[in-house]
């Protein structure tokens, strides 16, 4: 019921704002809208760059997104003194780790309305295997533009891949006591037998971000023109960007190293430098975009921490100790992030637009010890808009 209220809403805003414009109010909001379509026009070559005549539009998104989750933190097993398994298995520290690959999709139609370059909208997920929480807001300005959301991705239909319990499975199987050697076996060969396809102890993937950017040329490309059919690209034109990124993941856990809960966290900052292009042979009828945006990360932090819960309910943080000295390693290393976009937008007449675009993003937090969390998202979108 609250879906088709949100469609009547909608749909009443643009008769009324239609029929408003006979009146004195509508005169006011037509003098209000020329004046900062004026000022917008300063700011840009109208030979390249032009905004529709009408100034509001009601439009319907479908919206698909493919999140993938790694996660590879090297940890050393702990074991007693009397049994130094890293002898007595040969090879033993390819498997000192923990490894985790979830994939989630999203997918959700989502009814917005636009006045003026300024949208809101409202998205009813269709889909939702994998996915607990998402949300995201942004502009895509001439000059600047940004986006930033959140995705909370639950990893119950996860693929896992976990070797942490192999060294004792393997030491169990194949020790023998009365001889105190363990018998032969093919360490790769049980790996593989290890590997899990889905855990309960990995419980979800939390991913915040934001990110930027101002295009130098922006009196004669504009980004939005290419992505959304705010702005009209009347001649073929390109630009550089500089760009940035901010990235904050949490891997929630239960019960894998030490306490009964566990968080392994990592935060990322990354700077670039990218190109984009709009290409139109029919001033600005269609309209096809294409831009990259690589980075490098200047800040890497990967973080752990761990936690039991007692009885009366307290909360008691549990000492990480020598197994985890790699996934604590405040060092950085080398690692990059980036984002690529695919666009097309065809303006059938002056009421009418319809189009698509393709949005890639990755991201890494990678250690001087090899520790990394990586995130890589995938969207497709396709939406049709009447404007009035």
């Amino acid at each position: 019921m609250r879906h088709l209220m949100l469609l009547l809403a909608c749909v009443l805003i643009g008769v009324g704002l239609a029929s408003a414009q006979q009146t004195k109010l509508g005169k006011a909001v037509k003098h209000f809208e020329n004046k900062v379509m004026k000022y917008k026009e300063s700011k840009v070559d109208t030979n390249y760059i032009a905004y529709p005549s009408r100034r509001a539009m009601i439009q319907l998104v479908t919206k698909n997104s493919w999140n993938d989750n790694d996660i590879y933190l090297p940890y050393k097993v702990p074991w007693d003194e009397n049994y130094n398994l890293e002898e007595m298995i040969p090879g033993l520290d390819r498997y000192e780790y923990i490894k985790v690959k979830s994939n989630t999709f999203n997918s959700g139609v989502s009814l917005g309305f636009s006045y003026l370059g300024a949208t809101v909208g409202y998205t009813i997920n269709t889909s939702d295997r994998g996915v607990k929480q998402t949300f995201e807001i942004g502009s895509n300005g001439n000059a600047f533009g940004f986006k930033a959301g959140v995705s909370r991705n639950s990893l119950s239909d996860a693929t896992v891949s976990d070797y942490r319990g192999m060294p004792l499975y393997i030491f169990g199987a194949y020790y023998d006591f009365d001889s105190g050697t363990m018998r032969p076996f093919n360490l790769d060969e049980e790996a593989k037998k290890y590997v899990k396809k889905g855990s309960d102890d990995f419980v979800d993937v939390v991913n915040w971000y934001a990110n930027a950017y101002y295009a130098f040329n922006h009196h004669k490309f504009s980004m939005g023109a290419g992505m959304n059919p705010n702005t009209l690209q009347l001649k073929s034109a390109g630009s550089v960007f500089l760009t940035g990124d901010v990235s904050y993941t949490r891997l929630h856990t239960n019960t894998i190293l030490l306490g009964d809960k566990e968080k392994y966290n990592s935060t990322t900052v990354a700077l670039g430098v990218g190109y984009g292009y709009n290409w139109t042979p029919n001033r600005g009828r269609l309209v096809v975009h294409a831009s990259a945006m690589p980075m490098i990360n200047v800040f890497n932090r990967i973080s752990h921490t761990s936690y039991s819960i007692e009885e009366d309910g307290s909360v008691v943080e549990m000492d990480d100790g020598e197994s985890l000295r790699n996934i604590n390693d405040k060092k950085m290393k080398l690692s990059f992030s980036g984002q690529a976009r695919l666009g097309v937008c065809y303006h059938f007449n002056e009421w009418l637009v319809g189009g698509g675009n393709v949005i890639w993003s990755a991201r890494k937090c990678l250690n001087a010890s090899d520790s990394y969390m990586y995130n890589e998202r995938l969207q497709l979108n396709a939406y049709v808009g009447c404007r009035f």
